[in-house]
């Protein structure tokens, strides 16, 4: 049995990392095995494969996790614990399953893992215990249970090796420059939308700032590399190579020392961007480039992660251990065992977009609380609602879209309330009025269309009341009145934003005739309208009018009431008392094609591990103009998957093929059009 006694909680070590290519033939296998999932054309794969060719297909990553491991094993042989040391990559052999498998066969029950990752982040952290449970998912009964060790990013030994390369790196800067030299600490960029969620930017600072100081470097900042995704979507910055550029400009720079404290070892990223291109710019600009070491294997390295191992062992055992760091934060906790199976985190999948001009941002997807009032919806119940709005919030999704028909008594607003009482803050409320139930000559109450001014103040100073808060971020005219000029209505909600009861005001339902309309009268923030893959009227008019006039669009029926989320059986018919019955898609030769259209995304979604689901939506977030979509949610678990369209892109090959599928399908029957 592995370990060193009975009284010993762990039975191995596990070093986890990266993982990186050995040869020119496993590039491309490689890189397919880092951007599954993911939106990145062949031709930047073919870019990012050319940077590895360069240097004959090998990363130095994995050779450097030998060096690493050989120097634990050392380290712990010497000084204890005497544990065995296994290794596993999230990307490349040894992958992960094998390395838990052979751990399980060896007896290992327990063990403790280090990842070659020094700062918080979901790439940096959060992916690496993803992947870990993913694997001992794929594992399955025996699979050890793996605890974390804390990140050091503050530990005296990391800043200690970091001072240590960088004091080397200075000393080889002529003396007579040496004081004048620029230090540039460099560190992977992430999204900002993550960053804002984590504490790695404030991490890499303090980090840098002791390194700095201990090694009596006073000229020094924090600068990114290596940033990937779409242009439009915002990174950290600055770029590394633009901070050269700029600080050059701008004179009396020298000489550049970059030290990518950011990376335990010498990744891809850090040969190609730094010492292959950052060295380039400087040669090219007359000035004097010095690239400082990673951690690497620096002894003090290698005894801080011993340092851990002890101090997670000790903690086990019920003691209470010195936790070192230095400097003004304290040190990261301890985490918890790595499970299974992982919730759904916010920000990794949430990355907010503007409301219009206002000075609001939502998620991309927006609960749509229709269902909840169960009017319509069978089975919704009030706690199911609470609970749905709450998983809604888990997933990350700060936009909910309700209104005062949604239900006879307003069940979709006190739900939202009850729900959100604490988190108003947190939280972007959309809302409509314009529409409400009337009962006439005794008979049932149905929906009336209302849109005078008093009937919009009335309905606005109810939802309010029923919502518990002074205001909504988003109130839309549900519809406009054919009675009613819709200047008119759109006056009324003009002087209501004005009051503070909303903070922006939309149009609901207009044509495009009455949606410019609407705006001369009031300033127009969002309007809401129909739009799916087999629905798409509005691109003819009404959407580029949009994207011209900075107005958002937000986007209801993306999954047109259910039929695009692959779930449907086409052989069973909808029960006699389920509403959707009423709308042509789910009728004959439309319900049999929209069903062979539904089988046709299902072969994309599997290939690119997503629902089908996910994949409508994550494409109905891709088009040009579309701010949000409502996804309408009775239970948590479906307001999950849909949550999990944001945060990802399909690649150019599957964008192809569900675009020759819409192609074929054509589009689909509609009750109203709006274009």
């Amino acid at each position: 049995m592995p370990g060193e006694s009975a009284t010993q909680p762990y039975d191995a070590v596990l070093v986890v990392s990266f993982g990186g290519p050995e040869g020119p033939e496993d590039v491309m296998p490689f890189l397919e095995n880092v951007l599954r999932g993911k939106n990145v054309p062949r031709e930047r794969m073919l870019e990012v494969a050319e940077h590895y060719q360069h240097f004959g297909g090998v990363s130095p990553i994995n050779e450097q996790c030998r060096h690493l491991i050989a120097a634990l094993e050392a380290e712990l042989a010497e000084h204890g614990p005497h544990l065995p040391i296994y290794w596993g990559n999230r990307n490349w052999q040894p992958l992960l399953p094998d390395t838990l498998r052979q751990m399980r066969d060896d007896g290992v029950r327990r063990a403790i893992a280090f990842f070659t990752s020094t700062f918080s982040s979901y790439s940096g952290c959060r992916q690496y215990r993803e992947n870990l449970a993913a694997a001992q998912a794929a594992v399955g009964e025996g699979t050890p249970q793996i605890d974390k060790l804390r990140m050091p990013y503050n530990h005296p030994g990391f800043i200690e090796t970091c001072a240590d390369h960088l004091r080397n790196t200075l000393k080889q800067v002529p003396a007579d420059r040496r004081g004048a030299a620029k230090v540039l600490f460099t560190a992977h960029s992430i999204p900002m939308g993550m960053a804002e969620n984590c504490a790695y930017e404030k991490q890499l600072l303090e980090a840098s700032r002791l390194t700095a100081e201990a090694a009596g470097a006073t000229d020094w900042e924090v600068v990114y590399q290596s940033r990937s995704g779409p242009p439009q979507q915002p990174w950290l910055e600055p770029d590394v190579c633009d901070r050269i550029e700029a600080l050059h400009a701008a004179g009396a720079l020298t000489d550049v020392v970059v030290l990518p404290i950011g990376f335990v070892s010498d990744h891809m990223e850090v040969l190609f961007d730094l010492d292959t291109e950052a060295k380039q710019l400087c040669e090219s600009l007359g000035l004097g480039f010095y690239r400082a070491s990673t951690m690497g294997t620096h002894p003090r390295a290698v005894r801080m992660i011993r340092e851990l191992i002890e101090e997670r062992i000790e903690t086990e055992l019920g003691e209470t251990p010195d936790r070192p760091a230095v400097g003004r934060l304290l040190p990261v906790h301890t985490p918890p065992p790595c499970p299974v199976t992982l919730p759904l985190i916010k920000w990794d999948r949430a990355m907010k977009r503007p409301l219009g001009k206002s000075a609001i941002e939502v998620t991309p997807v927006a609960l749509g609380c229709w269902p909840l009032a169960g009017v319509t919806t069978l089975g919704a119940t009030h706690s199911g609602g609470v609970a749905t709005v709450r998983a809604a919030l888990d997933a990350g999704i700060n936009h909910f879209d309700t209104a005062f028909v949604y239900g006879p008594n307003g069940e979709s607003d006190r739900i939202l309330a009850e729900a959100l009482r604490g988190r108003r803050n947190e939280v972007v409320i959309a809302s409509k009025c314009g529409i409400h139930y009337e009962s006439r000559d005794g008979a049932e109450p149905t929906m009336q269309t209302d849109g005078r001014p008093e009937t919009l103040r009335r309905e606005c100073d109810e939802l309010l009341s029923r919502l518990e808060t002074d205001h909504v971020d988003l109130l839309y005219l549900h519809s406009p009145d054919p009675n009613v000029p819709i200047a008119e209505s759109a006056g009324a909600l003009a002087e209501l934003m004005a009051e503070g009861k909303t903070r922006s005001v939309g149009a609901s339902n207009t044509q495009l005739d009455e949606t410019k309309e609407f705006a001369a009268a009031c300033p127009l923030a969002a309007v809401q309208l129909p739009f799916n893959m087999l629905q798409r009227d509005i691109e003819q008019h009404t959407l580029p009018w949009c994207v011209e006039n900075g107005v958002a669009v937000m986007a209801y029926w993306p999954l047109m009431k259910g039929l695009l989320a692959g779930g449907m059986d086409r052989d069973k018919p909808l029960n006699p008392d389920d509403s959707r019955r009423k709308y042509p898609m789910y009728e004959g030769d439309e319900w049999r094609r929209n069903q062979d259209f539904v089988d046709a995304l299902r072969g994309v979604a599997d290939e690119a591990g997503v629902t089908v689901a996910q994949l409508v939506v994550n494409w109905t977030l891709s088009q040009p103009g579309i701010t949000s979509v409502l996804c309408g949610a009775k239970r948590p678990e479906q307001i999950r998957e849909t949550a999990g369209g944001m945060g990802w892109e399909l690649s150019a090959d599957q964008a192809s093929r569900v675009a020759a599928a819409i192609a074929a399908r054509g589009e689909a029957a509609a009750k109203r059009s709006f274009t």
